[in-house]
């Protein structure tokens, strides 16, 4: 479903959006990280069925693209929010800052800096045999940089982007309910629904990640295997997160039904949009 959706998604960007608005840019990279999340998903599904088939080198290559992926989804929803909360509040918010060179140029450190950060994960993840069968997985790291990387992992992708997300939505949702108009009502359901879903598919994935950290710290056996069980499954619920971008801008988007003939033609000026301060 992702990786049709968002393939749906980028081709009409690309072919129906002004590619010069630094909105449509951000979001570009945005489906584009949904994708790059979305490709190692099929290969981590047999790999839960059988033992890991692919070698050593897919573990590797699939694992950096799969963190490359996820950080720079949380990145370009910062980057999108923020622009958003600029145009949408900040009545001093420069209009020369949303020009395409620096959009291209914020995205440009975001992919920069999430591969950067993908590093570790590709150099630690490799295939090992055990009594199950063959595995991809993380080296065995000390207790305290484990730890470490699991505190910044937590701290950078997910109270950071939350928090900063949600602080703006809430100023844009005070904002954008005075206005009478049922466009832009609308445009506060789809802001809504945005901090929602995020929220829903994160944090108690993160809440279980953190848990399932401490296991070393001398956990039950019992109460590992509640956690393991928990785990699993707020890891698949962390997945679908990458369903939530086409399905919020194709169904929640009167232009984007337009283009794949889900509803007659409208205004451009759809669901999707929110006033904006004017440039003096």
């Amino acid at each position: 479903m992702s990786l049709i959706g968002n393939s749906l998604l980028l081709w009409a960007l690309l072919k129906h959006e002004d590619k010069t608005k630094a909105w449509n840019i951000f979001l570009l990279n945005l489906t584009v990280s949904d994708l790059l999340f979305t490709m190692p998903l099929p290969f981590w599904a047999v790999y839960q069925f059988h033992q890991w088939v692919f070698g050593d080198l897919a573990c590797k290559l699939l694992s950096g693209v799969f963190f490359i992926g996820l950080y720079s989804y949380m990145f370009f929803l910062v980057v999108i929010t923020i622009d958003r909360y600029g145009a949408v509040v900040t009545s001093t918010y420069s209009w020369q800052t949303r020009r395409p060179l620096h959009a291209h140029f914020v995205s440009g450190g975001v992919w920069l800096v999430c591969t950067a950060a993908s590093i570790p994960d590709v150099i630690f993840s490799e295939t090992m045999e055990t009594l199950g069968g063959t595995v991809c997985a993380g080296t065995p790291r000390p207790l305290h940089v484990e730890l470490l990387m699991y505190c910044i992992q937590i701290l950078l992708f997910f109270l950071v982007p939350f928090s900063v997300i949600t602080f703006c939505y809430i100023k844009m949702w005070t904002i954008i309910v005075r206005c009478r108009s049922s466009q832009k009502h609308k445009a506060a359901k789809l802001i809504l629904g945005i901090v929602i879903g995020f929220f829903v598919c994160w944090a108690p994935y993160n809440v279980l990640f953190f848990l399932f950290s401490l296991k070393s710290l001398g956990w039950d056996a019992l109460v590992l295997e509640k956690l393991h069980y928990a785990y699993y499954i707020c890891h698949c619920l962390a997945y679908c997160h990458c369903c939530l971008n086409p399905i919020f801008h194709i169904f929640g988007s009167g232009k984007f039904r337009t283009y794949f003939s889900f509803s007659p033609p409208v205004d451009k000026k759809s669901t999707l949009y929110i006033p904006q301060q004017q440039p003096k």
